[in-house]
């Protein structure tokens, strides 16, 4: 008798045929019986069509390529593939690599957890990549005998007259010579800070186009809100200055003014990067930009992307009266990331910027957006912290990454609605130019005796 082997048939939900060689009035049940003999020439057929298959695929392409292949793969039958000696070689050497790959794991987590002070060396490597010092800008002062002196640290800068001047050395360069830039260096004024753990960060202010253009000439002497920008990893202020929108774009397309910062260790700002430290950083931009700046607490807007989401999340937490909060791609923590576990209740000592926890002690308004191809942080995060925060919307979910959020259109334009509406900067405005009208040049908070000044001056030249 011969042996049989017994193939099911299934059905194709299109038209209702089935596959194989049966009939129709067989029904869903019915099996195609092979011999083994069969079964096995219909194996050894198949192989020797795949391998002539890409033998045939491998001649075109060395007739096609640039680089054609020395070489093609000598027709051989399916035994003599398996017993090749090479493969059984490389073999080996893939088992060796990966024993070796294990031995290095295990290592490191034993290293991880026995050794104190390594953990924070691993999180310092994995969570911050600062990019090449002085490589995108650094500052300029003018010295009282009329030489310019470079500073290449916030330091150096912090004790160099004033005012200061932004360098930007990749905007003069031949292959990138980007004019609209350098007309907008004009309306940044730069400074620098100092911080509670002794170091000293680059700050960059920016005024809207709403201001020097429309603004001033009336007496206004800046915004009547703030945005506050923290960058994401891996940039600093001059990387921000060629993004697409930069800082200056971004002022311009919310109608406020803008205060940007290089993190403690980014740019030429000294010190160590650090959970600690960014707090520390966020705390002295703070007091910049209420106390410098003169701006109170309910007219300032946090603005974060990655990384900052977690420092805006702080000042948000601990200062409940700002105005607004915006996040592009948040997340709620460093091992909530790791481990693809956003909304996981219990909180690791170890972890890090746990914005999860601190997502409840945030009263103010707060604007979600996140991108639904992030393979970085995933949306999760988004929805988990919108349950967690009181006054915050739906998270708006756009079609992009993780990198092109930032750069997507109507992810702004959601941004600009906010602020317009939500915020009612437009309403600021109008109640700043009537204070303006109404107010003596002497007093008010708003009015600057220099600015009216000048804006007398070419109210005149254009008559």
């Amino acid at each position: 008798m011969v042996e049989t082997i017994s193939v099911a048939s299934t059905r194709n939900a299109a038209d209702g045929s089935l596959n194989g060689k049966i009939s129709k009035e067989a029904g869903n049940n019915a099996r195609v019986v092979f011999s083994k003999m069969d079964y096995k020439e219909m194996f050894n057929e198949f192989k020797k069509a795949q391998l002539e298959t890409k033998v045939e695929r491998d001649r075109q392409l060395s007739q096609t390529s640039l680089y054609p292949r020395p070489s093609l793969i000598p027709q051989r039958s399916f035994k003599d593939l398996e017993r090749c000696p090479v493969h059984n070689q490389s073999t080996k050497q893939t088992h060796w690599k990966t024993k070796s790959l294990l031995t290095l794991k295990w290592l490191g987590i034993i290293s991880f957890v026995v050794c104190p002070p390594i953990p924070k060396i691993f999180l310092r490597k994995i969570l911050f990549t600062p990019p090449p010092k002085f490589l995108y800008y650094y500052f300029v002062s003018t010295e009282q005998n009329g030489k310019r002196v470079a500073h290449m640290t916030a330091s150096s800068a912090h004790k160099a007259s004033r005012p200061l001047t932004m360098c930007l050395p990749y905007a003069t360069t031949p292959h990138l010579r980007c004019m609209d830039v350098l007309l907008q260096i004009r309306r940044i004024q730069v400074d620098t800070v100092e911080t509670s753990c002794g170091n000293h960060l680059a700050v960059v202010y920016v005024m809207c186009e709403k201001l020097t253009m429309r603004m001033k000439p009336l007496g206004i002497a800046k915004s009547p809100q703030l945005v506050i920008f923290a960058q994401p990893n891996s940039t600093d202020l001059g990387m921000c200055m060629f993004t697409d929108p930069n800082l200056v774009d971004i002022a311009d397309f919310l109608q406020c003014d803008l205060l940007a910062f290089d993190y403690s260790g980014y740019g030429i700002s000294t010190g160590v990067s650090g959970e600690a430290t960014i707090y520390a950083d966020m705390d002295a931009i703070w007091g910049y930009a209420t106390e410098k700046l003169g701006y109170d607490k309910k007219n300032i807007i946090l603005l974060g992307f990655s990384i900052g989401t977690a420092a805006v999340s702080f000042l948000a937490a601990k200062h409940s009266e700002v105005r607004a909060l915006i996040l592009f791609a948040p997340f709620t923590s460093f091992l909530r990331v790791l481990t693809r576990n956003p909304d996981k209740e219990t909180t690791c000592k170890h972890d890090k910027f746990c914005t999860f926890d601190r997502a409840e002690k945030i009263l103010c308004k707060t604007l979600i957006c996140h991108g639904d191809m992030d393979g970085i942080i995933k949306p999760d995060h988004s929805l988990v912290l919108s349950r967690r925060i009181a006054n915050a919307t739906e998270p708006v979910i756009v079609n992009a990454s993780h990198q092109t959020i930032f750069c997507d259109r109507f992810t702004w334009d959601v941004v600009r609605m906010f602020v317009l509406e939500r915020c009612e900067i437009t309403d600021e405005w109008n109640k700043a130019r009537k204070m303006a009208s109404e107010t003596d040049e002497s007093t008010g908070s708003w009015i600057d005796s220099e600015v009216i000044e000048r804006g007398k001056q070419e109210r005149e030249i254009r008559r």
